[in-house]
């Protein structure tokens, strides 16, 4: 996933998610592809989101019940 500088729109870095046998999100950065230009630059905007989508069918609207689980591991 490309992370992009909100400014400039230039490419700081790749991130990559992956999940390990604990079920602990893991990110990792890759600066190898970065455009140069952000180098020259005196500092960089990133702003992060994750968007979540709810199975209807796994919520009881009765006893208001929500439980979330987040790439396999119950939050």
């Amino acid at each position: 996933m490309p992370v992009i500088d909100n400014d400039s729109k230039l490419k700081v870095c790749d991130a990559i998610f992956t999940k390990n046998a604990a079920g602990r999100l893991i990110a990792r950065f890759d600066f190898s592809d970065t455009d140069d230009k952000v180098f020259k630059q005196k500092d960089a905007r990133i702003g992060a989101s994750m968007e979540l989508k709810a199975d209807a069918s796994k919520i009881n609207f009765e006893k208001n019940v929500l439980k979330i689980t987040l790439l396999g591991k119950r939050i």
